[in-house]
């Protein structure tokens, strides 16, 4: 995709520029693609998740509010949809895409929160992409791999691995190629908003060698946080959905 078509084109409305969203967590190694596109793009080098959970996290990402504000204080909470997502608040004249984890509700329908295209990866991909077992013809390093045990009967579910595979073969690939496909015929009259969404870094945590040799793992320094029992925390998470969100009141 040439430069002027990821700027939008000569021909956009207004001159409006095209969106791409691309989130990368600080002391992630970024390669010479994302570097070069970091060189073109607004980088924002001191951001923080709203919230250390998928649903919530995704949820201020889509709406630029706080998770209880969104209506979506943990996990297992569908966000109501009432609260506008960025694909509603942007002018008409965008076309607006995404791909891959959605996981802020669960009807998938996402034309509903503004999305004119998309192609979302739903609970039965992400059990498909977390509940895979160790087998003997698995391109997975079992010295470098763990599993969780399952109960007697039942699969074990990796957790995390190191993979031989071929890059395009792995579950990551799914979303990046069907944005690129989306990229390649994005409509060069009009500008688009398009966000690639992945599983990662939930379970399974698949990483191709390429990548994992290019740090020193025994020497990650693991959060301070990391065992924290949440002794003396607000225990909001316990509190009812219902009760919860009659104390809150969403945005329309």
């Amino acid at each position: 995709i040439d430069r002027q078509r990821r700027a939008g084109g000569e021909d956009s409305a207004q001159g409006a520029p095209a969106t791409v969203f691309v989130s990368w967590a600080l002391g992630q190694r970024m390669g010479a693609l994302l570097g070069a596109l970091a060189e073109e793009s607004v980088v924002v080098r001191n951001c923080y998740v709203t919230q250390p959970v998928c649903a919530p996290a995704r949820s201020s990402i889509m709406t630029g509010l706080y998770p209880h504000t969104a209506g979506v204080p943990r996990n297992r909470v569908a966000m109501p949809p009432e609260v506008p997502t960025v694909a509603q608040i942007l002018p008409d004249e965008y076309q607006t895409a995404y791909f891959g984890k959605w996981h802020v509700e669960r009807t998938l329908q996402l034309q509903d929160f503004g999305w004119e295209v998309s192609h979302p990866l739903g609970q039965k991909d992400h059990r498909k992409t977390s509940e895979q077992g160790m087998v003997a013809d698995s391109a997975l390093d079992p010295a470098l791999s763990r599993c969780h045990q399952g109960p007697e009967g039942y699969n074990d579910t990796l957790h995390y691995g190191v993979s031989d595979e071929p890059l395009g073969q792995r579950p990551i690939s799914r979303t990046t190629d069907a944005a690129c496909a989306y990229l390649q015929s994005a409509p060069s009259g009009r500008p688009w908003c398009c966000v690639a969404s992945y599983y990662e870094p939930n379970e399974a945590m698949l990483v191709g060698r390429e990548a994992y040799e290019h740090y020193e793992v025994e020497k990650l320094a693991l959060s301070a946080n990391l065992r924290d029992d949440f002794s003396g925390r607000p225990n909001y998470i316990s509190t009812p959905t219902a009760d919860f969100r009659a104390s809150i009141r969403c945005p329309v």
